[in-house]
């Protein structure tokens, strides 16, 4: 009686973890599709304003400028304050966390974006950020790099599959093992 409890509380838990697994692997191999989206629907427009109106003007737009065309082409409530991260703002209102934010000082650069693309102190140099939930996806101008552009979530995806196969299989290993090693003695 004690074996089969054992058993089964061993194949419950692989399910579990082939469940959670199985999940995480089929929701997350679809985030580089999204991430191509997001790059496409709202830092390329903004990319392509900066770049039209250094072209047309020869300087950056400043930050009301770009604020005013950002809620223009966006449609944006006027009223939500430009500040990162602030939950209760994006859970009161959702088109709050698609607001972007323009740097163009290499003083204010985040400092993520100093530390892995460098730090540029030409006059044209700027920054586009945006917190998408988890973490900030940026634009850095000098590198003409979109953090979307490097998905490496396929790797990772089959790494945590792996991991959970392993865990949840892991149980019933032993359990077969020891009942092995008992039958034999």
């Amino acid at each position: 009686m004690k074996t089969k409890i054992l058993f089964l509380l061993s194949v419950i838990w692989l399910l579990i973890f082939l469940f959670m697994g199985f999940g995480l692997f089929s929701s997350s191999i679809k985030q580089p599709q999204k991430d191509r989206d997001f790059k496409e629907e709202y830092l390329k427009p903004s990319v392509v304003y900066i770049n039209g109106f250094l072209n047309n003007n020869s300087r950056l737009p400043t930050n009301e400028e770009f604020d005013k065309w950002q809620m223009e082409y966006f449609s944006l409530n006027k009223e939500i304050p430009i500040n990162p991260r602030i939950d209760s703002l994006i859970k009161t209102n959702p088109q709050w966390a698609l607001r972007i934010r323009y740097y163009t000082s290499s003083k204010s650069f985040p400092k993520e974006v100093i530390e892995n693309y460098g730090k540029n102190d030409s006059k044209y140099s700027y920054v586009l950020s945006t917190w998408r939930g988890e973490w900030d996806e940026y634009y850095v101008s000098w590198t003409n790099y979109y953090t979307t552009d490097y998905s490496h979530w396929t790797k990772d995806s089959f790494i945590v599959l792996f991991i959970f196969l392993f865990i949840g299989f892991l149980p019933l290993t032993v359990f077969i093992i020891y009942n092995k090693k008992k039958s034999f003695a």
